[in-house]
Parts: structure tokens; C-alpha cells; sequence
């Protein structure tokens, strides 16, 4: 139906243009001639022109800012995901050297008390032999006993310390993996900022160039029926005749048609 009505308005002013100027004659063709088209005010271009300048400064700036932000946020997330791998070689270290330590320290044990056992039949058969090869024998054994559970418990204090470590590494991997998990989540929401204010713009823009178009075309009708009333008005007439009066009241019904087409299409 839009369409439809402004088909009819372009139509409509393209025939009383041909009706006018089978009527008007040498005349009318001159004074259509000396006619031109109506300028609008002049506007203050350079202070608008500024004032988009700095718009158009002011939101470079914000997506540049924008851009930054996500920018950085990605290198640290890139940063805390080498400190997590790193973490977790460590902790993996840490575990395996905590398994050594502990076979070992089992080991010295075991070795210990097969010593100290040996030790002490040893020391019994010296006694009961009086023999004094076996005693120095059993004393040996019992002094690598006590040096094999000495060894023993630093190989747990080792693999304490390993244990340890293998927790702080554990603790910095989980506490990376948190911050990741936020950076995700500030960056998710930096994305979407940035898709709704596109949105919005896009919107914007659409609209605008919506009611420019509506204006525009509200303009265009306006100076065509202007140009149409001014070349049926004519100085030496006194009384219009009934055509040219017919003609401007189709002039104004069509005006007043396509600014309702032209409204309702906005």
C-alpha cells in the first residue's frame, strides 16, 4: 500500500505537470524556465562537522580502548596458563621425586632391620662362643643398623619436603585455573558489551538513515507541489479557471496523501 500510494503521488505530479504545460503555452514554459529550485537554509557545517569530528574521535578512542582491554586480557591469560603448565611439571616432579625417596627410604629400613637382627644373633653367639671375631662383627651390624635408620629418616624428611612442595604447586595450579576462569569470564563480558553496543549502533544507523530517507522524500514533495501551485498561479489572471482549481486541490489532496505514506513508512 505504500509503495502503492507514493506510485500514484509520482504519477499523479507528472501529469499535471503535462496538463499545466498544454495550457500554459509560451508563456508558462518561460516562466518555468526562470524558475529554479528552492535552497534551504544554510546550517552551521563547520560546527557540525566538528562536533562529529569529536563524536567520531570520542568512540575511536573508546574501541581502541575496548581493543586494549581485550587484548591484555588475553596475554594474561596466556601468561597464567604457562605459569599452570609450569606448576603442574613441578608438582609432577615433586610427586615422582616423593615415590623415590619413599622406596628408598623402605629399602634402608628393611636393610636396617635385617642388620639389627643379624646383630643381635651374632652378639648371642659371642656370648655363648665367647668369640671375640663375632662380637666385632655384631657391633659393626649394629652400627650400620642405626646408620641405615638414620638415612632412613632423612629420606622421610625428603620425601616431606617433596610432599610439600608437590601441595604449593597444587595450590598455585588451582588458583591459576580460578583466575583464568575470571579473566574467560571478564573477557565473555567484554564481548558482549561490544556486541550490544554494535547492535545498538547498527540500530541507530538504521533508523537514521530511515527518517533521512522520510525527510527527504517529505522535502522532494513539497518543493514538486510548490513548483506545480507557482506555475498555475498566474499574475494577470484574476480568476483561476476550474481546471487550475481543480488541479491544486488534487495538488494538496496528493500532498497531504504521500506525507501520510511518507509518516507511516518512517
Amino acid at each position: 500500500m505504500r509503495r502503492f500510494a507514493l506510485t500514484v503521488i509520482v504519477v499523479a505530479l507528472f501529469f499535471a505537470g503535462g496538463t499545466l504545460r498544454a495550457d500554459s503555452g509560451t508563456d508558462a514554459t518561460a516562466r518555468n524556465q526562470n524558475f529554479g529550485p528552492s535552497s534551504a537554509p544554510a546550517a552551521d557545517v563547520p560546527a557540525t562537522e566538528e562536533k562529529q569530528a569529536v563524536a567520531a574521535d570520542a568512540a575511536a578512542s573508546a574501541d581502541k580502548t575496548v581493543k586494549e582491554k581485550k587484548q591484555e586480557t588475553l596475554q594474561v591469560i596466556q601468561d597464567t596458563k604457562l605459569e599452570t603448565e609450569k606448576a603442574m611439571m613441578e608438582a609432577e616432579k615433586a610427586l615422582l621425586e616423593k615415590q623415590k625417596l619413599d622406596k628408598e627410604a623402605r629399602l634402608k629400613e628393611q636393610a636396617a632391620e635385617v642388620a639389627q637382627k643379624e646383630s643381635e644373633i651374632l652378639k648371642k653367639e659371642a656370648v655363648d662362643n665367647r668369640d671375640a671375631d663375632a662380637a666385632a662383627k655384631a657391633r659393626q651390624l649394629a652400627e650400620d643398623a642405626e646408620r641405615l635408620k638414620k638415612e632412613a629418616e632423612s629420606k622421610k624428611a625428603q620425601s616431606s619436603l617433596a610432599e610439600s612442595k608437590a601441595g604449593l604447586a597444587q595450590q598455585m595450579i588451582e588458583a591459576n585455573q580460578a583466575r583464568i576462569d575470571a579473566l574467560r569470564a571478564e573477557l565473555l563480558g567484554i564481548k558482549k558489551d561490544q556486541s550490544l553496543k554494535r547492535g545498538l549502533l547498527a540500530r541507530g544507523i538504521a533508523v537514521l538513515l530511515v527518517i533521512l530517507g522520510g525527510l527527504l522524500f517529505f522535502v522532494l514533495l513539497k518543493i514538486g507541489i510548490a513548483q506545480l501551485e507557482k506555475l498555475l498561479s498566474r499574475e494577470e489572471v484574476i480568476r483561476e479557471s476550474e481546471q487550475v482549481l481543480r488541479l491544486k486541490t488534487m495538488l494538496k489532496i496528493f500532498q497531504w496523501a504521500g506525507t501520510i505514506a511518507i509518516l507511516t513508512t518512517v
